[in-house]
């Protein structure tokens, strides 16, 4: 061993290296401005934000226990604990939610299945439907650079922005001259329409669409068709079905469509408004209510448990792979 090598070894073992810290190897004026990690307007926006879930978690748990009570013992104390838990509350407005429709001079009634399967068809074929029309109408006018198609924007635009009120009357006339009233397959299929914020968010994704993904597939030999439906549809795949459950949440919630269009298919959200509204003496007590619409949530709540992260997350693409 040489003599150098001795004096190497000892220098590193026993003299410290001098470690500068990142801020000093940076320039003062060319230094980020750090944000303090917590600040007066931080704290008021976490003591809202858990104020206001709090509020939300316990006007459901209030609603939940409040809907085993009898009439008595809410009208007494409706904020404590029920002293005897009333089960059948729930098997009562089960019974209850049924509908009375009138077809060909004879009365039924259709109860919660029945509704449900009618929500299911109204809800999800709209859904899904509408949205596939918005999708292919904002390719056509984003990827095809027409007259037409700046006409055919300008138009969504001037219609989504002006406010149209009072043509329901004019609507119920229509439907009922070409057919598709109280007709529930026609009505979801002649009711959809392009004029939507969902279709601007198509537009602006097919519009920054890479065109080497048209004309590799053009290449190939697909026409217009084949490259909408296995190139840009697949593309936009997760945006279209977070749309479908967004549209999807909004149709079950609609009752007023139903009621006016469809007197013979009623869904659950009529059910429940005819429900809430009855002046039958069993059911119009709160808690019952309260177990009405328990009920009739349940399918949503499932809907969100499962669906959660696309109805709470972005509306995003991404596919371009160099």
């Amino acid at each position: 061993m040489r003599f150098t090598d001795i004096t190497d070894f000892i220098k590193k073992k026993f003299t410290r290296e001098k470690t500068i810290p990142y801020k000093k190897l940076i320039k003062p004026e060319n230094r980020i401005r750090g944000e303090r990690r917590f600040s007066v307007a931080k704290l008021f926006i976490l003591l809202f934000l858990i104020l206001y879930t709090a509020v939300l978690i316990g006007m459901f748990v209030w609603g939940a226990y409040n809907s085993l009570k009898s009439v008595i013992d809410f009208d007494i104390n409706p904020w404590n604990l029920p002293p005897t838990w009333e089960w059948e509350n729930y098997p009562t407005a089960f019974d209850k939610l049924a509908v009375p429709v009138l077809t060909s001079g004879q009365t039924y009634l259709v109860g919660f299945w029945g509704q449900f399967w009618y929500s299911i068809v109204f809800s999800l074929f709209s859904a899904i439907w509408s949205t596939f029309l918005q999708c292919t109408a904002a390719y056509a006018t984003s990827r095809f650079k027409y007259k037409s198609s700046a006409i055919i924007y300008a138009v969504i635009m001037v219609a989504m922005v002006l406010p149209i009120i009072g043509n329901t009357p004019s609507q119920l006339l229509f439907s009922q001259i070409f057919g598709y009233y109280d007709n529930l397959g026609l009505f979801v299929l002649l009711t959809a329409n392009i004029m939507s914020t969902y279709y601007l968010v198509f537009h602006a994704t097919f519009s920054t669409l890479p065109q080497d993904f048209m004309d590799a597939a053009k290449v190939d030999g697909a026409n217009n068709y084949m490259v909408y439906f296995r190139i840009a549809l697949p593309l936009v795949s997760k945006m279209f079905l977070t749309i479908v459950l967004l549209v999807f949440v909004g149709k079950w919630s609609d009752y007023t469509t139903p009621i006016l269009y469809l007197p013979s298919y009623p869904v659950l959200a009529v059910g429940l408004t005819r429900f809430i509204n009855s002046t039958d003496s069993q059911i119009a007590a709160i808690p019952m209510r309260i177990a009405g619409s328990f009920i009739v949530c349940l399918p949503m709540l499932i809907v969100f448990l499962v669906f959660r992260n696309k109805l709470m997350g972005n509306i995003s693409m991404g596919g371009l792979k160099e």
